[in-house]
Protein backbone atom coordinates (compact mmCIF):
# COMPACT_ATOMS: atom_id res chain seq x y z
CA UNK A 1 0.00 0.00 0.00
CA UNK A 2 2.88 2.17 0.69
CA UNK A 3 4.24 1.75 -2.30
CA UNK A 4 0.95 2.36 -4.42
CA UNK A 5 0.44 5.76 -2.24
CA UNK A 6 3.70 6.90 -3.18
CA UNK A 7 3.19 6.53 -6.66
CA UNK A 8 -0.57 7.23 -7.60
CA UNK A 9 -1.09 9.50 -4.13
CA UNK A 10 -4.46 8.52 -1.98
CA UNK A 11 -5.69 5.00 -2.89
CA UNK A 12 -9.66 5.01 -2.74
CA UNK A 13 -10.92 3.01 0.25
CA UNK A 14 -12.94 0.60 -1.93
CA UNK A 15 -9.17 -0.31 -4.14
CA UNK A 16 -7.71 -0.99 -0.86
CA UNK A 17 -10.33 -3.26 0.58
CA UNK A 18 -9.73 -5.26 -2.61
CA UNK A 19 -6.22 -5.21 -2.27
CA UNK A 20 -6.54 -6.34 1.87
CA UNK A 21 -8.12 -9.23 0.20
CA UNK A 22 -6.02 -10.53 -2.03
CA UNK A 23 -4.06 -14.08 -1.33
CA UNK A 24 -0.29 -13.95 -0.53
CA UNK A 25 0.39 -15.22 -3.89
CA UNK A 26 -1.35 -12.20 -5.67
CA UNK A 27 0.37 -9.38 -3.81
CA UNK A 28 3.79 -10.46 -4.58
CA UNK A 29 2.57 -10.31 -7.96
CA UNK A 30 0.97 -6.99 -7.41
CA UNK A 31 4.15 -5.96 -5.95
CA UNK A 32 5.78 -6.73 -9.53
CA UNK A 33 3.02 -5.42 -11.77
CA UNK A 34 2.17 -1.81 -10.19
CA UNK A 35 5.52 -1.14 -11.97
CA UNK A 36 3.67 -1.63 -14.99
CA UNK A 37 0.87 0.31 -13.93
CA UNK A 38 0.59 3.97 -15.48
CA UNK A 39 -2.28 5.23 -13.26
CA UNK A 40 -5.17 3.98 -10.85
CA UNK A 41 -7.25 3.01 -13.82
CA UNK A 42 -4.73 -0.38 -14.47
CA UNK A 43 -4.19 -0.95 -11.18
CA UNK A 44 -8.02 -1.60 -11.13
CA UNK A 45 -8.01 -3.47 -14.63
CA UNK A 46 -5.44 -5.61 -12.34
CA UNK A 47 -7.66 -6.50 -9.39
CA UNK A 48 -10.89 -7.04 -11.59
CA UNK A 49 -8.56 -9.57 -13.47
CA UNK A 50 -8.30 -11.39 -9.94
CA UNK A 51 -11.78 -11.51 -9.30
Amino acid sequence: MRQLKKRFGEIPEAISSQIEDLSVADLDNLGEDFLDFNNLEDLLSWLQERS
